[in-house]
């Protein structure tokens, strides 16, 4: 999410100019991005974002001049597993095929993607994105436009020849919550393709302590561009955190009314255990996805003792959202190192993963 808010950062401040938004729209094999990387070119070649590691950029944007003169969107091919000098991005250690949809961006069009994307990052849900890759079919879509699931309705009424599967389609992405390619045949009426891509919303990080810890947990969560929150006593604050995130002041014991959901994670590191048994409570029955607890794992078992002692149930399924202690075994010793292990434990706890080493991983990095 953090690249499309930079994208749309800069496109709000180049709204004058000429512009192009390339989507990875397949890959096949290894690629260093993959499907729903994006990034935006104007005219004179300022461009924001990445579809590779590097390699196919420069070509990109060159190809990205001829959309937006041309006016029409158009898919390039990169194959990295030719061996041969002239194609780009070989010898770099991509060894996959990549299609990269470059689409010019129309000022003031219904279904500019930009404007899309700009509705999505104001959304706590995770949204099902629809991009038309291409259409020969009679509907009148244009490659490169988008859609919204709450636009579906509108989108299947073009026709109903293809609604029955493509609900079932929808279905299936929203379930599994994996981008897909779906090829659509209309009988004699022609084919199109679609991307479905599914866009969750930033993580939105609540921290409750006032320690000197809390700056490269801080700090670390910007950088990756998540909502922070943190609720802590502003005397106590150095300035720079200010500019971080969203300052909730503590209020005599008790812990301040924060917007949560399923996409927000919460740790408690006052170094109080009265104040982070109070906020566990807290939390224990909210929407909170991740609740992570600072501390040694006897800690934790003293905290879930006091719970049972003071009769406070929860399913099985809210207690599974607790960490305690928190973070990723990586030796780490130092606030910073600290940092990088609950973050990285987050991170991986949103994506379902287990955060091993790659090495041990069995088939590829990235799910097909």
């Amino acid at each position: 999410m953090k690249e499309i808010i930079t994208l749309l950062d800069l496109f709000e401040k180049r709204k004058a100019g000429t512009a192009a938004l390339a989507t990875v729209v397949n890959v096949e094999g290894s690629s260093y991005r993959r499907t729903g990387a994006r990034m935006l070119m104007f005219e004179d070649g300022t461009w924001k974002g990445g579809i590779s590691g590097g390699c196919l950029e420069k070509d990109v944007l060159k190809n990205a001049k001829l959309v937006m003169l041309e006016g029409k969107a158009r898919i390039i091919r990169y194959d990295t597993n030719q061996d041969s000098p002239d194609n780009i991005g070989v010898g770099l250690g991509c060894n996959g095929i990549i299609d990269i949809l470059i689409s010019p961006i129309k000022a003031g069009h219904e279904r500019n993607p930009l404007e899309v994307l700009k509705d999505c990052t104001a959304s706590r849900q995770s949204n099902l994105l629809i991009t038309v890759i291409k259409n020969d079919s009679s509907i009148r879509w244009e490659a490169g436009e988008m859609f919204r699931i709450e636009d579906v309705q509108n989108f299947i009424q073009k026709s109903g020849s293809f609604k029955k599967r493509f609900e079932e389609d929808v279905k299936t992405v929203l379930t599994k919550g994996k981008t897909q390619i779906l090829d659509y045949q209309l009988n004699k009426a022609g084919s199109f393709s679609l991307l479905l891509e599914v866009l969750s919303p930033n993580i939105h990080f609540i921290i409750i302590g006032n320690n000197y810890d809390i700056y490269p947990m801080t700090d670390l969560a910007a950088v990756l561009g998540w909502n922070i929150s943190l609720v802590a006593n502003p005397m106590k604050l150095d300035k720079s955190i200010f500019r971080k995130g969203k300052i909730y002041p503590s209020q005599n014991g008790q812990t301040p009314e924060i917007k949560t959901d399923a996409h927000t994670a919460v740790i408690l590191m006052s170094h109080d255990y009265a104040t982070d048994l109070r906020n566990l409570k807290y939390f224990l029955h909210s929407e909170v996805g991740y609740i992570g607890i600072l501390g040694p794992k006897k800690r934790g078992e003293q905290l879930f003792n006091d719970l049972k002692k003071e009769n406070i149930t929860a399913t099985e399924e809210q207690f599974n959202r607790i960490f305690t202690p928190t973070g990723l075994d990586i030796g780490a010793n130092t606030p910073e190192e600290i940092a990088l292990s609950v973050l990285s434990e987050i991170r991986a706890f949103f994506a379902n993963r287990q955060g091993g080493y790659l090495r041990k991983r069995s088939g590829s990095i990235h799910e097909k």
